[in-house]
């Protein structure tokens, strides 16, 4: 009987997973949160978003069309060259304003960059799919390719049968480092008979001792398992940006230009990422009562154009979508309703109205009367009306989108012929 499939080239969720990222602007890889890489696409030390277009671009053909790392190569280098961004150079450090001395461009660079962004589309690729089939082939069996360039941990991990939602997975799913060649294959029952393999009892021994990392430019501390490099201790398909991470992310945001954060924002509204913030996997724990109870980072959505954040006030202008606000959108609020009838594509939509809408003053449902903090953009799209909320807090310090859905058109009528809820009227 032929080995179990392993899942090597899954190109469309590969493509998929990709193409939903945003772009992330950052001088070291260091200074870029694992899980944000997952959902972002960034080369350190490339401060320009059209290089970064560019390099996306060729990343992009190398997914969807099977570019070779030679062609790759040959058709960057001579663009980066001609843009001024190859070989060594002084570039101050953001950190410290220090200017160092540091490699830009160069061929064992440019492998680096293929590299490790196949293999993380490729690895994400291959986990939405095992997720979408988990309840026929319940397990993964870990393997490694067995030769002298492999690391022995690794090696030592080969073989290893676990349930595909097995916890070891959050960690050890591969790749685990740089250049790391590792796998999974995703069994049932009837394969494991057939080759002699075993479910194991738990990990493998020691593979969950932990070491601690300190990251040098931020300061951080984690405990990274034994035989992972740092970096590399997380899933790729199921990270998740935890809130002291979602609020530095989200600072940088408010400090770039109005383009690059839309850029960095991105469209994940297709992705799994996404789909994972809005409906996370059973056992996930999720906010009860308010959007600081949840373990989970906000969501940057949007970016307010200049006029409606000056109305607002507030002193944030990127739109966040608390995990709270992801679970009313849902529906999964008691008494609370919500818009489960919103796809999480619906979402590409919020810029758009936030940029052509029409905007009026929110009111207070009970009581009927006008919230200074909060704002309602309407936008008629081919008889389609759209309504988004966002609101600013207390401290004003943040912006929330509150609400999206759809309205009836003679909503929009109503709106338009109360002058006191329109901006600029009173």
């Amino acid at each position: 009987m032929p080995d179990p499939e392993i899942l090597n080239l899954p190109a469309a969720e590969a493509v998929d997973h990709f193409r939903a990222k945003g772009f992330h602007v950052g001088f070291d890889w260091r200074d870029t949160d694992a899980a944000l890489h997952v959902r972002s696409f960034t080369v350190a030390k490339m401060l320009q978003l059209d290089l970064l277009q560019d390099v996306r671009v060729a990343v992009d053909a190398a997914l969807a069309e099977g570019t070779t790392l030679s062609h790759f190569q040959d058709a960057l280098e001579p663009l980066l060259v001609r843009k001024g961004w190859w070989g060594q150079q002084w570039q101050p450090d953001p950190l410290t304003g220090t200017p160092r001395r540091v490699t830009l461009g160069s061929l064992a660079r440019l492998r680096t960059i293929f590299r490790t962004n196949l293999a993380t589309a490729y690895s994400a690729g291959r986990w939405a799919r095992i997720d979408r089939v988990k309840a026929e082939l319940p397990y993964l069996r870990y393997v490694a390719v067995l030769d002298g360039r492999t690391r022995p941990a690794h090696a030592a991990w080969h073989g290893t049968v676990l349930p595909v939602d097995d916890p070891w997975w959050q960690t050890h799913y591969p790749p685990n480092g740089w250049n790391c060649r590792c796998l999974v294959q995703q069994l049932d029952a009837a394969d494991l008979a057939s080759h002699g393999y075993r479910v194991a009892d738990g990990p493998p021994a020691g593979s969950e001792r932990r070491v601690p990392w300190q990251n040098r430019r931020t300061g951080r501390v984690t405990q990274v398992p034994v035989g992972l490099e740092p970096g590399w201790a997380h899933h790729v398909g199921r990270a998740q940006v935890d809130r002291a991470v979602a609020d530095q992310f989200i600072g940088r945001l408010d400090a770039a230009p109005a383009a690059l954060a839309q850029a960095a924002i991105g469209q994940p509204w297709g992705g799994a990422v996404f789909r994972q913030f809005l409906h996370p996997p059973s056992g996930t724990r999720r906010p009860e009562a308010d959007a600081g109870a949840g373990p989970m980072g906000d969501w940057p959505v949007a970016v307010l154009p200049p006029a409606v954040q000056q109305t607002l006030g507030g002193l944030s202008r990127t739109v966040r979508l608390s995990p709270w606000t992801a679970e009313k959108q849902a529906g999964r609020i008691p008494g609370i309703p919500g818009h489960p009838d919103v796809a999480p594509t619906d979402y590409a939509r919020v810029q758009k109205i936030l940029d052509e809408g029409e905007w009026f003053s929110g009111v207070n449902r009970q009581t009927g009367r006008r919230l200074d903090r909060v704002l309602v953009g309407v936008f008629n799209e081919e008889g389609r009306v759209w309504r988004v909320a966002v609101k600013v807090t207390q401290d004003w310090h943040e912006t929330y989108l509150t609400s999206l859905g759809r309205i009836k058109p003679s909503d929009l009528r109503r709106l338009r012929l109360n002058p006191a809820r329109r901006l600029g009227e009173d």
